[in-house]
């Protein structure tokens, strides 16, 4: 379950990043804003990817999928057929947000 009112989708795909990706998701979780969606896409890792992504079974912000390994193309795909946010936002697992990128980049977008 979603967000009823997220503005902005946040997706972080994964292939064998496990070590990086629970500090990505905290970044996520971090924001000043709380109108947003995460959707964690696992891409057929075989490190601990999924058993990281579980650990945020219980957030209804939070979205978990288990993709065959579709490449980029193909998880920006997957998550437009299911996105909920008025704006897209792809976060590399092995990236993390300032506490205001979610803020600064949709009044950006809203205003111009």
């Amino acid at each position: 379950m979603t967000t009823k009112n997220s503005r902005v989708t946040v997706y972080i795909p994964s292939h064998n990043y496990g070590r990086y990706l629970e500090e990505a998701i905290e970044s996520v979780l971090r924001q000043s804003v709380d109108t947003w969606e995460l959707f964690l896409i696992n891409e057929n890792s075989t490190d601990k990817t999924w058993e990281i992504m579980n650990l945020y079974q219980g957030d209804d912000r939070v979205q978990i999928f288990n993709t065959p390994q579709i490449g980029l193309p193909g998880v920006a795909n997957f998550v437009l057929e299911r996105a909920k946010g008025e704006y897209l936002i792809r976060l590399d697992a092995d990236d993390v947000m300032d506490e205001n990128n979610l803020l600064v980049l949709s009044n950006y977008l809203d205003t111009h």
